[in-house]
């Protein structure tokens, strides 16, 4: 079988590069839509909702202070050679 070549003409390219543009920006209209209606929609459903009730706030600092990794606490850990509870030798590290 013959395989021919279809090549576009001037018309038809600008036509398909003219149906990808409109695609293009009409994806981008959609996009810009909804971020200009997400904040309106969202204070509509705050308005229904009624009164937000308190925030929980931590007034404690160990809550929000940043330790390093060597600062943090490691917990219970013990290296060497241990007993579990059935006298047996345990080596941990």
């Amino acid at each position: 079988m013959e395989q021919t070549e279809h090549i576009l003409s001037k018309g038809e390219s600008f036509l398909l590069i003219g149906k990808l543009a409109l695609g293009f920006f009409g994806i981008l209209a959609i996009i810009y839509i909804l971020t200009e209606l997400t904040p309106k929609i969202a204070k509509w459903i705050d308005k229904k909702r009624g009164k937000p009730s308190e925030l929980i706030r931590y007034d404690d600092p160990e809550h929000y202070t940043v330790k390093s990794l060597f600062d943090a606490d490691r917990g219970n850990t013990t290296t060497g050679n241990e007993e579990n509870e059935n006298g047996e030798g345990e080596e941990t590290r």
